[in-house]
């Protein structure tokens, strides 16, 4: 069983400067919580099919996740997925254009491998729901 996540925030700029920063891999871990890092592996712009690396902590112990980005459409999508022997992790960002400037919609869904990992998905569930929250927060006062 996954577990999953959805979380909404309406901003106040039009939906091309929130795909933007969202799609600036690199300023991540400026709003997403226990993120490090996320490295491009290649040279081209990103895109549909771009490799990352996502570095993160988890507690103190640092971490890392392969991923793509599965969506690439400017001003509307965008969406990751990471995975390592743990866990597989998808996101998903949703743009729509409002009066008064977009709505975000985030989607998470983790997939557990590991019995310790099932075993864990309380305490990840309540931990995770509370941080996305606070990162949307966080990049609402980036954008």
């Amino acid at each position: 069983m996954a577990l999953h996540f959805t979380n909404s925030i309406d901003l106040e700029h039009p939906p091309e400067r929130v795909f933007a920063l969202l799609a600036d891999v690199a300023r991540a871990p400026e709003w997403l919580s226990r993120c490090t890092a996320v490295e491009v592996l290649g040279s081209a712009p990103p895109s549909a099919g771009t490799p990352l690396r996502f570095t993160f902590l988890q507690g103190k112990k640092p971490g890392s996740m392969t991923g793509t980005i599965t969506a690439f459409e400017p001003a509307s999508h965008i969406a990751f997925h990471y995975g390592d022997k743990l866990f597989a992790t998808t996101v998903d960002f949703w743009l729509t254009k409002t009066p008064t400037g977009t709505r975000l919609v985030e989607t998470l869904d983790i997939t557990t491998h590991t019995l310790a990992g099932k075993l864990l998905q309380p305490v990840i569930r309540g931990i995770l729901a509370k941080a996305l929250v606070a990162d949307l927060e966080k990049l609402r006062k980036l954008v």
